[in-house]
């Protein structure tokens, strides 16, 4: 196997930037229980809108997409092997320290707060979303 001599397309400047944002938006929410402040399902209906919109980002046609279409699938499924953080929602559910579908029991709190709150509001809708990509590309036959 060969390395390509094309060169690696970059991801585009406002996408960066927009991701940037997302992120300390997402920190600073985390930060200041902005989240444990909202009635339920607000968080929920956050996460599920942010899921959407990175979806929408990266599924219509544009630099981004185009981007997101020369990553090699290799990189796109190697991507998930970051997820064993999620093992931490394990085990703090193990512990009965977490139970987070109603919104009205004791451990919601973990999951709305740093550092864990930076998984559901910036992580979780990139994943989905990369298996979105991920699948695109393999019903394509690329």
């Amino acid at each position: 196997m060969t390395a390509s001599t094309l060169p690696a397309p970059r991801l585009p400047g406002a996408a960066a930037w927009a991701a940037a944002v997302w992120l300390i938006l997402a920190i600073a929410a985390g930060a200041t229980g902005f989240f444990l402040r909202l009635p339920f399902p607000g968080p929920q209906l956050i996460i599920l809108g942010l899921v959407v919109l990175t979806l929408v980002a990266g599924l219509v046609p544009s630099r981004l997409s185009a981007w997101i279409e020369a990553i090699p699938l290799r990189v796109l499924v190697g991507v998930n092997a970051t997820r064993f953080v999620g093992i931490a929602f394990l085990v703090l559910a193990a512990q009965g320290q977490m139970v987070t579908l109603t919104g009205a029991t004791p451990g919601v709190e973990r999951v709305l707060t740093l550092p864990l709150s930076i998984v559901p509001t910036f992580f979780v809708p990139l994943f989905l979303a990369n298996h979105v990509f991920i699948f695109r590309r393999l019903v394509r036959g690329s």
